[in-house]
């Protein structure tokens, strides 16, 4: 969801009483659109975070590091010059509007008093940041210059007088209800309730509209011409709880994760139409400094992931072509008999082979069938033959190398389907690190070196659940893990569990040499669902045997063993 007017206002109430009267001890600008601004008030140091990412605009509480540029920002020096050692003296906002205001005061070099205005916009692709003169609104500098080759409504740039973004929408706190009703009909009807909302009224994204509905008890797709007096007022009674929900500084911000953990929403206030599998709660500061650090570590591994798996596509595709090539070869084994029958009814017919001929008819000795044999005019009968027993030979050759690589191939498209279920399922940048160390081991990628040294590897840390009798489940993620789970940490009488017949982690569940209760069992083949290929089928076959049943073959792939004794279970996946 956006960072709306409602999630800025929700914010800003919790910043006020934290920061007024704070003094900045220091600015930085570690990204090209973001500010750190470092503010002591309380006895305490706030490290107030304030970017203008298309992506991610927002301003919010952080405890996250980030890392300086080498080189100076030419806006974070003008940042330094004029709110370095100031006071903060208001943090305000128009309305519910995406603009915040940090107004400070302090003394130039000079020692004259004067205000400054560090104007933050929080407008998607027209997101900036902007520090003003406070005494005539004049721009001192903005993270994004830009003329009216840009924009045509105004230009930022160093001296010109501050032009405040375009508004057309509404103040939903200072509409009564007959405003609101007469603006809301006037929005076309076949427009949902909630679009109209969202066009018409300052500080509401979507989500939040949605919710404002939801909360009326009218249905989410309800359509503006299906709104009479007492849906409209219903309506507006709930948006004015909505704003004295969040003005109160009561409201209970969430983040909504879908069922695989990532987060797809959050709000300052519950949104609760939504259906998600689960939600974090927390202060509008924390849950937004918690929702976009999740955000961007999930897009990070999101990209990261998108480039191992691409590596693997390709290859992939480079084994199939030759599996195909291997199977063409394969497909015509039966002309290698068919060159020998065609050698040996020919020695066996030489005296009939005195006609210079390019071919003859000869009857199988093995079916009685007449078979027509072509022949080589530059070849005696007797070299006729023999040419036709080596074109035997070869093709028989040509046979058994294609098996023997027909085998390998298979089985390294099986490894790459393992590789490609352990990128799936890898919930961290670690996970992925440890997967490419495995294929550049594997000669599927080059080795990274940065500065003359080898990238060190990450160590194998493979997940841990606790079953319902208290039992630990461990669960390896990627082939280098599986074999560390199986070989390193279980014991010989554990239970080894995997899905069947797919590719997924290896499973233990450590029994202490007790037999397994069902719950336990169930518990960890539920894991192993999860954790494989067929993660999101409803049910899954997985296979569970006493860990001194399972074996490496000398020579075998990273994660590949055979085992026997085992058991089958169905089970339905679950998120542990």
């Amino acid at each position: 969801m956006p960072y709306d007017g409602l999630a800025l206002a929700a914010v800003r109430g919790e910043l006020a009483p934290l920061l007024i009267g704070g003094r900045i001890e220091r600015v930085q600008q570690p990204e090209r659109l973001a500010i750190i601004v470092q503010v002591r008030n309380h006895r305490r140091k706030f490290r107030l975070l304030i970017t203008a990412d298309a992506q991610a605009a927002r301003m919010h509480l952080t405890e996250n590091a980030f890392t300086n540029p080498l080189a100076l920002p030419v806006f974070c020096s003008v940042l330094r010059k004029h709110l370095e050692g100031v006071r903060i003296m208001g943090l305000e906002q128009l309305g519910y509007e995406r603009i915040a205001r940090l107004v400070v005061e302090g003394r130039n070099e000079i020692g004259i008093l004067g205000h400054r205005v560090l104007v933050a916009e929080f407008m998607g692709k027209h997101s900036n940041i902007i520090l003003l003169d406070g005494a005539n609104e004049l721009i001192l500098d903005g993270i994004k210059r830009y003329t009216h080759a840009v924009s045509r409504h105004r230009e930022v740039l160093p001296g010109i007088p501050y032009l405040a973004p375009p508004n057309d929408k509404l103040g939903p706190a200072q509409l009564d209800i007959d405003e609101f009703i007469a603006e809301i009909s006037g929005q076309p009807m076949d427009s949902k309730l909630h679009e109209a909302l969202q066009k018409r009224l300052e500080g509401l994204s979507l989500p939040v509209a949605r919710e404002i509905v939801h909360r009326s008890d009218l249905p989410l797709d309800t359509r503006v011409e299906f709104c009479g007096h007492y849906e409209l007022r219903r309506t507006w009674e709930t948006l004015q709880g909505v704003l004295q929900e969040v003005s109160a500084n009561y409201c209970q911000a969430g983040i909504f994760y879908n069922k695989v953990g990532r987060p797809v929403d959050f709000a300052p206030i519950d949104l609760s139409h939504l259906s998600y599998a689960h939600r974090d709660t927390g202060t509008p500061n924390e849950i937004a400094d918690r929702f976009y650090v999740r955000r961007v570590e999930q897009d990070r591994l999101e990209t990261a992931r998108h480039n191992v798996r691409s590596v693997i596509v390709r290859s992939r595709k480079k084994l199939e072509r030759k599996l195909h090539n291997a199977e063409s070869t394969l497909q015509d084994a039966s002309k290698a008999d068919l060159y020998r029958v065609y050698g040996a009814l020919l020695t066996a017919n030489l005296y009939r082979l005195n006609e210079a001929v390019d071919r003859i008819e000869l009857e199988d000795f093995y079916t009685g069938e007449p078979v027509t044999i072509e022949l080589d005019l530059r070849l005696t009968p007797a070299l006729n033959a023999q040419a036709y027993f080596k074109r035997y030979h070869k093709q028989k050759k040509a046979v058994a190398r294609a098996e023997q690589e027909a085998e390998i191939l298979t089985a390294e498209l099986r490894y790459l389907d393992e590789l490609e279920t352990a990128i799936e399922i890898a919930e961290s940048l670690s996970d992925l690190a440890e997967i490419r160390a495995e294929m550049v081991a594997e000669g599927y990628l080059r080795e990274t070196v940065q500065k003359g040294r080898r990238v060190a590897e990450a160590a194998s840390e493979p997940r841990q659940f606790t079953a319902p009798n208290g039992q630990i489940v461990l669960v390896g993620r990627n082939n280098r893990q599986n074999d560390i789970v199986t070989f390193r940490l279980a014991g010989e009488t554990d239970i080894w569990l995997h899905a069947r017949g797919v590719p997924g982690a290896h499973v233990i569940l450590r029994t202490g040499g007790q037999p397994p209760e069902d719950t336990a069992l169930e518990f960890a083949a539920g894991v192993a669902a999860s954790f494989s290929k067929s993660r999101q089928a409803d049910k899954v076959a997985v296979d569970y045997t006493l860990r001194r049943f399972v074996k490496k073959p000398k020579g075998a792939k990273p994660g590949f063993v055979i085992y026997s004794n085992e058991k089958t279970v169905q089970v339905a996946p679950i998120s542990p």
